[in-house]
């Protein structure tokens, strides 16, 4: 019996290893590169958790719709920037490096937003141009 407890924890324990994170999309459903990539890269995949989670935190500290809807068109527009970045034509190492750093710039970012330790978030290009 006490065999059968052993090898059933060490059974548990490599199920967990082996699990692998997700990202905060379906991977069945994977549209593009940029997708499949962060798919098949364990830390690219808890990366977008991550920016999903700050996000949605920043999301919450918004109260005017007005920001809201800016926030989520300027997150479209981010997710859709992803493949357009200058490092991503090249090949799918170099890309999964420029994935991870994109995130993590665009999570520090959310972040500082959510937080108000910067405000580019509320300023539009086009305001920039009428200072």
């Amino acid at each position: 019996m006490f065999e059968f407890v052993i090898v059933f924890l060490l059974w548990c324990i490599c199920c967990f290893a082996a699990a692998k994170a997700t990202p905060s999309f379906d991977c069945a459903k994977a549209k593009n590169e940029v997708e499949r990539l962060i798919c098949a890269d364990e830390d690219l995949a808890k990366l977008d958790v991550e920016m999903n989670k700050s996000y949605h935190a920043f999301m919450k500290t918004l109260d005017e719709s007005y920001y809201r809807n800016k926030l989520k068109r300027k997150q479209i527009d981010w997710l859709g920037y992803r493949e357009k970045l200058s490092c991503f034509n090249t090949d799918d190492v170099k890309k999964v490096t420029c994935l991870k750093n994109a995130y993590q710039r665009r999570i520090e970012n959310l972040n500082a937003w959510a937080v108000r330790q910067n405000y580019d978030f509320f300023i539009d290009y086009f305001d920039y141009l009428e200072q």
